[in-house]
């Protein structure tokens, strides 16, 4: 950012994979002992939303097929390229959206079966679009 002449400053922060971003000075336009200070700052967005990559076998990410948006998109692991077809938030009714399709993963046809497809699919409520998450 550059060319602040006002006291408060907003500036988004591209997708932060950490909960602390440090923030450089490299070019103060004070020559005064502001120009340098390290201040607290809050992010908003992926850190402090839970939106993130989920991380499968091998190494690779969770992804909707060709950035698809339409229900029934499969969904598949790919390597892992910070793009929004691999970013997923957890919401408090057990669904993981997708923020750039706005879909939830579901379980295709309701399947529960070994196998069953998974696919993004419109959030109707139902059981076949819930998941739990657990450590480890």
């Amino acid at each position: 950012m550059t060319g602040n002449t006002a006291s408060t400053t907003t500036h988004d922060v591209t997708a932060p994979g950490a909960r602390y971003v440090r923030l450089a000075v490299t070019a103060p336009t004070s020559t005064s002992d502001t120009a340098a200070r390290i201040y607290e700052l809050e992010v908003y967005g992926s850190a402090a939303s839970g939106a993130g990559s989920i991380i499968g076998i091998g190494g690779k990410c969770l992804d909707v097929n060709n950035a698809g948006t339409a229900d029934g998109t499969k969904v598949q692991l790919w390597t892992c390229n910070g793009t929004g077809s691999q970013v997923w938030q957890p919401q408090s009714d057990g669904s993981i959206r997708n923020p750039q399709s706005g879909k939830v993963l579901q379980a295709a046809g309701g399947g529960t079966a070994d196998g069953t497809q998974i696919q993004i699919g419109t959030y109707t409520g139902g059981a076949h679009q819930k998941w739990v998450i657990t450590a480890g």
